[in-house]
């Protein structure tokens, strides 16, 4: 009788054993992936394309400079094209070609060469099928024009009446981006601020995020980068984002690891620069998705009542 219960007890303990083993190598070895993939559509490819899509130009006051941009229609239709000057900015990545500022004055310096050699704020000509053509412009400087960041598009859009096969009238517009410092005093300062961490993730993607305020009279690139590893050391992430910063603005920053697993325990390491600051840190980071809390919920619920068992059994072996 006592061999047959102690073989019951060691079979069953060996069940559980085993139970719990796989439970662990499942955890260890099979990432459980929080991220789906959407059915994204196919993107509608304009027929009108552009060269250089930005130019970087430093000026002087009271300097012309001349510039030129290549255009081809690849299109199967001859199209009607206006080519025109507008401000440009960008706050938390949202472009504006609408909103003036001191930043901006550039889109009024901007003129574009016609057919007849002269230069006008706006231009209008056709082009025909898989013809690419050269447009020629000038900025010109005034003379009491302060140092600092100037920035603009020159847009090329089309005026057809393009319909779709839901007759959906569709326009086409390409633009170049202008980034234009003036000579003088440039005054470069960057401040960084409110970085954060989501150090348990439970149903997102492992990211950092922070504001970069940009105090000066000219743009600068912040540079972010994310490295993940594996408590051992091997590396699973490493990648780099550059964000372009305006003169007299704040730019919000995010940076994830788009394809984090369900669950593990990880190594990040960020380094954010902006011109002279520096932040730098590592952090551990633990990632359950709700799959995965799930299978924790139920492995707690084995081991409690495997504890249990073992009580009862001690309790009736002492009886």
């Amino acid at each position: 009788m006592n061999q047959n219960q102690n073989r019951r007890k060691t079979s069953l303990r060996s069940r559980l054993i085993s139970f719990i083993s796989a439970i662990i190598l499942l955890f260890t070895f099979v990432p459980f992936s929080s991220a789906y993939a959407d059915d994204e559509p196919e993107p509608v490819i304009p027929p009108l394309e552009i060269s250089p899509v930005s130019t970087r130009v430093s000026l002087n006051q009271k300097e012309q400079k001349p510039g030129t941009i290549e255009v081809k229609n690849y299109g199967n239709d001859p199209l009607k094209i206006k080519v025109y000057p507008t401000p440009f900015s960008n706050a938390d990545g949202n472009r504006n070609f609408k909103n003036e500022s001191d930043y901006t004055k550039i889109s009024h310096w901007i003129k574009i060469k016609n057919d007849s050699g002269n230069y006008q704020d706006s231009v209008t000509f056709t082009m025909a099928p898989k013809q690419t053509k050269t447009i020629s412009y000038k900025i010109d400087v005034p003379s009491n024009t302060p140092a600092g960041g100037q920035y603009a598009t020159i847009f090329f859009e089309s005026l057809d009446d393009q319909k779709s096969e839901d007759s959906i009238k569709t326009t086409t517009r390409v633009g170049m981006l202008i980034y234009a410092n003036v000579a003088g005093e440039l005054i470069r300062e960057a401040n960084i601020i409110n970085v954060r961490t989501n150090s348990f993730i439970t149903n997102d993607n492992l990211k950092v995020s922070y504001t970069v305020e940009n105090k000066g009279n000219i743009d600068f690139q912040a540079s972010t980068t994310l490295q993940v590893s594996s408590l051992f050391g091997r590396q699973l992430y490493n990648d780099t984002q550059l964000t372009t910063v305006f003169p007299d603005s704040s730019e919000n920053i995010e940076f994830e690891w788009k394809d984090t697993p369900g669950f593990g325990l990880y190594n990040l390491h960020y380094k954010i620069r902006a011109l002279d600051q520096t932040i730098e840190k590592n952090e551990l980071i633990l990632v359950a998705s709700p799959f995965a809390l799930i299978i924790i919920g139920v492995l707690v619920v084995v081991l409690i009542s495997a504890i249990a068992y073992r009580i009862r059994l001690h309790k009736t072996r002492e009886k």
